[in-house]
């Protein structure tokens, strides 16, 4: 009987132990939370003022043809092992960028090809708004 007391004893501080371990891992992976507010913001650290923030503009989001993204999918739905298949979806990508109105452009690198696009502007005094840092070895 005094075995049996030991082991039940044992049981209970190891499924103690093990439920303790389980909530502290838990614990740690639950995401923390931070509460922000960008409504108001101060003016100066020091003066109780605040600023009213400018309104963001509100842009819609472009209408995806769900027919469209599945044809994309199914024609690059293959594999890409060989140049060949590699150069095939580069072209294909290429393609239908130049039908969306950009102009794609391909940069080649010690393991493969990039394929770059820049869509022109309508107002030609606009200037770029980014630019791709030039690289030297």
């Amino acid at each position: 009987m005094r075995k049996l007391g030991i082991w039940l004893a044992l049981f209970f501080v190891t499924l103690v132990g093990v439920i303790t371990g389980w909530n502290w891992h838990a614990i740690q992976l639950r995401p923390q939370i931070v509460e922000t507010s960008f409504r108001e913001r101060l003016v100066s650290p020091r003066s109780p003022q605040r600023a009213e923030t400018p309104a963001i503009a509100q842009v819609e989001a472009p209408a995806i043809d769900p027919d469209r993204v599945l044809a994309d999918v199914e024609a690059l739905a293959f594999e890409r092992y060989t140049e060949a298949e590699r150069s095939r979806t580069r072209e294909y990508i290429a393609s239908a960028l130049r039908q969306a109105g950009w102009l794609p452009q391909f940069q080649t690198f010690e393991n493969g090809v990039n394929v770059v696009a820049e869509r022109p502007g309508t107002d030609p005094s606009a200037g770029q708004f980014w630019s791709q840092p030039t690289m030297t070895r």
